[in-house]
């Protein structure tokens, strides 16, 4: 890159000079030509900047350096590479939070010091708080939709479940050994569904009336017991207009998504 400034008054354009050879002329901004010195030798060269009246005819200026075009090894650029902390805090924009809740756990993928084992993930939402730990789950075990940690220590990696708190949009987390003493650990990213699963099921009850809600209720309750969410639509009539509500989750489950959508004329 050779970059310069341009002093002159009527400035039109200027020309990058290579050993008395235009290489490029252009009105360039900001002030500076990309020389690619691929095409050349290795040896001296004048390196020149010249600046033109408007109508080319009229040298205004110049300024020359001389340069030395040797051979050379790449410098490598560096790869970015996660600093061992003994904790991480995850902190979720409080309008986000307000709007969409995340009380779902989402999956944080740490990775934790090879050759580990016997460890426990902790997580608390605020400094003045105790740690909790987190319960240990398996591929072996049926588990949905919990505050959980799972471990792989083949790959030195943690699969740690966390919602977020009503009260709160910070989470801390920490991995401890044996002796209660925190690990190192890095921060890998989120998966991209629960506890890295391949894939995720949407359950949808539509619709509940009066008609079937002990059958809802039922069925709601079973999905309940397994921990696994559902959308429930309720439907209310009054004369020709009904209000679909999606999102409702029966038995005091809480809810998993909301959005109204509307049937027939709109609800007035």
């Amino acid at each position: 890159m050779v970059k310069f400034s341009d002093t002159c008054t009527n400035r039109w354009y200027e020309c990058l000079v290579i050993d008395s050879a235009n290489y490029a002329c252009s009105t360039p901004n900001p002030q500076q030509f990309t020389w690619n010195t691929s095409g050349y030798a290795l040896g001296n060269y004048s390196v020149s900047v010249r600046s033109w009246t408007s109508g080319g005819g009229s040298l205004l200026g110049s300024a020359s350096v001389n340069v030395s075009l040797v051979a050379g090894t790449p410098t490598p650029i560096p790869t970015g590479t996660p600093t061992p902390v003994p904790s991480l805090r995850i902190a979720l924009d409080s309008t986000a939070h307000a709007k969409f809740g995340l009380y779902y756990p989402a999956t944080y993928v740490l990775g934790i010091p090879g050759g580990s084992s016997g460890l426990t993930a902790q997580y608390r939402y605020d400094t003045a708080s105790a740690w909790v730990s987190l319960p240990a789950r398996t591929t072996s075990d049926f588990f949905n939709g919990i505050a959980a940690a799972r471990f792989v220590y083949a790959s030195n990696t943690v699969y740690v479940s966390v919602p977020f708190s009503p009260s709160s949009d910070t989470i801390y987390l920490r991995v401890i050994n044996s002796a209660q003493q925190p690990v190192a650990i890095t921060y890998q990213g989120i998966s991209k569904y629960y506890d890295n699963r391949k894939a995720a099921v949407t359950i949808d009850f539509d619709d509940i009336t009066d008609d079937f809600l002990p059958d809802d209720v039922q069925a709601i309750s079973l999905t309940a017991a397994k921990n696994l969410r559902v959308t429930a639509a309720v439907e209310t009539a009054d004369g020709q207009q009904r209000l679909v509500v999606n999102g409702a989750r029966l038995g005091g489950c809480g809810v998993h998504r909301s959005r109204l959508a509307y049937e027939d004329a709109p609800l007035q």
